[in-house]
């Protein structure tokens, strides 16, 4: 899979759904079906035919002209007038010299016309007609995906496809053999029904009877199965070769819809699927995959002998990553980073769902970096102004617990002073709140010790030190009002520099609460500072964003 191409291709519908509304987007994409190249497998079947003709007619010629020199082989008793009619064992007999001409004769016509040796296969007239039905196979897939991909991208997005000449050879080489396979087929039974009919004495009536439904099985029956064998069989490979070179990783099985579609392929037709994975399905948009049905084929579309089912590419992989990049570029239009954040990130960043190998490695190596930064920068601070306190990360680690103490869980990413630990229910439910509000902040990568409440040297008592800055926690369980009064009351008592973290556990929106803080802000010009306000899920929000006093004026 390219990453770059796939990134690419993000950011082009990115760019043409960024234009729409959420409702407008949110309504899903029309799937493009990829059909079968039923005409290039109409194609095959007739080149087939034409190319094994040239043998059956010297076969029909050659007995019609030889046939009492062939049937008489060398018995010295057999009658040409009544070769039509009289059929009579002949232990004596055997092949004579015109039988042997005609079969040394097909073996060599079979040399000259599907030679063997590489040098002279690639120029033979059947080669290069396979290499021009491949052509044929590969332009009519490249037109499902120009179609589909212009419904998506509003514009042809076309793609390196150098894959393809290796494929292209690799093909035509198999079918070349599987032709000149048949061809000798052909030859080495008609030698046993000549053989056969010399020594039973059978007829030319016979004889020919026999040939022509040896013909029929070679110039129908076997044509039609290798033309859509084989095309089925190409027009998939191309098929998943193109949508993991673009970075598609998924796929919706489609049958042909109609009464010919095995009972194998039935229970497939529309279900998601994963193409480093042919046992698996999902009916759930690939968020979770789970085994085929008991019986159902486990292999990709066009992989089964003689099957005409294909697929369908899935836009929506690519489309939703789109989708979830515009969503957290328009959440962070509200998370403005200003010289001020001081490194501060509590949102990821938008390609933080990307599903770009390398934009994932990146991120991560960016996230630890990050991470690695927070807990330097709280760790400088609480070893300045708290020199004499010990933070601990577990319960386990305080020497002397109580009944207050017991029970408690310090989330991972957080540290508490020891002197921050209960001694009356009342400090265990406040220190329980502030480790759920500490840990909505670690859970996004940030380092938070909770400190003593008490001031640092020359300092106003604040609740936790979030990657090396002081905060004051507020959680609002009630309307929005409380929201403002709370914020209001923080930046009172605490200081107007107060950095202040707003967990929000009530049905107040994004908006509302920037309506309320900004209230304050304007009544109150002296206030200034970093704004954390997480929501949870009874908003609808389920987000942490961060904002700053001057960019809500």
């Amino acid at each position: 899979m390219d990453d770059t191409i796939r990134a690419a291709l993000v950011n082009v519908i990115k760019s043409n759904r960024m234009k729409m509304s959420r409702a407008q987007r949110s309504r899903g994409i029309k799937t493009q079906r990829w059909l079968y190249p039923l005409a290039t497998e109409t194609r095959y079947g007739s080149s087939y035919r034409a190319w094994v003709r040239p043998m059956i007619v010297y076969v029909h010629n050659y007995i019609k002209e030889n046939h009492e020199e062939i049937l008489r082989g060398d018995s010295t008793d057999f009658r040409a007038d009544s070769a039509e009619t009289v059929s009579a064992t002949r232990l004596d007999a055997v092949p004579g010299k015109t039988f042997k001409i005609m079969i040394d004769s097909l073996n060599g016509w079979l040399g000259q016309y599907v030679p063997e040796d590489n040098e002279s296969v690639s120029g033979s007239a059947i080669y290069m007609g396979l290499g021009k039905i491949a052509d044929s196979v590969f332009d009519f897939n490249e037109g499902q995906y120009e179609k589909g991909a212009k419904s998506i991208f509003g514009v042809e997005f076309p793609v390196g496809e150098d894959w393809w000449p290796d494929a292209r050879d690799t093909w035509a080489n198999n079918n070349y053999q599987i032709i000149r396979s048949d061809m000798q087929r052909y030859i080495s039974q008609i030698n046993t029904l000549t053989e056969q009919a010399v020594t039973t004495g059978a007829t030319v009536k016979t004889l020919r009877e026999q040939i022509r439904k040896l013909d029929d099985t070679i110039t129908k029956t076997r044509a039609d199965f290798i033309a859509r064998d084989q095309i089925g069989k190409l027009n998939g490979q191309i098929t998943q070769m193109r949508m993991e070179s673009i970075g598609l990783t998924m796929y919706i099985w489609e049958t042909a819809g109609d009464e010919k579609v095995r009972s194998t392929h039935v229970p497939m037709d529309g279900r998601l699927c994963r193409w480093d994975d042919s046992t698996v399905l999902s009916d759930d948009g690939g968020k979770t995959w789970v085994d085929r049905p008991m019986g159902a084929v486990q292999l990709h579309p066009g992989m089964d002998y003689q099957c005409r089912c294909t697929a369908t590419a899935y836009w929506q992989e690519l489309v939703g990553e789109a989708d979830s990049q515009i969503d957290l570029l328009s959440e962070n239009s509200y998370n403005m980073l200003t010289p001020n954040s001081e490194g501060l990130r509590v949102m990821s960043p938008p390609t933080a769902n990307s599903h770009n190998s390398n934009v994932q490695n990146n991120q991560q190596i960016s996230e630890t970096q990050r991470l690695s930064q927070n807990q330097a920068a709280t760790a400088n601070y609480v070893k300045i102004k708290y020199p004499d306190d010990k933070f601990i990360s577990n319960i386990s680690q305080l020497k002397n617990q109580n009944k207050y103490t017991k029970g408690l869980v310090i989330p991972k990413g957080v540290k508490v002073a020891e002197a921050r630990m209960p001694n009356s229910a009342e400090q265990r439910r406040t220190l329980k709140k502030e480790l759920r509000q500490a840990s909505i902040l670690a859970n996004k990568g940030n380092s938070v010790y909770l400190i003593p409440e008490r001031g640092g040297y020359g300092e106003t008592f604040k609740d936790a030190v979030v990657n090396g800055t002081l905060y004051e926690f507020r959680e609002i369980t009630g309307k929005a009002r409380t929201l403002e009064w709370e914020f209001g009351y923080a930046k009172e008592k605490k200081g107007n520099d107060t950095n202040v973290f707003i967990s929000i556990e009530s049905k107040i929106s994004k908006h509302e609460a920037r309506r309320r803080i900004g209230m304050v802000l304007e009544r109150h010009p002296e206030y200034t500072g970093k704004i954390i306000v997480s929501f949870n899920a009874l908003t609808a929000e389920e987000k942490i964003y961060f904002w700053d006093t001057m960019d809500l004026r």
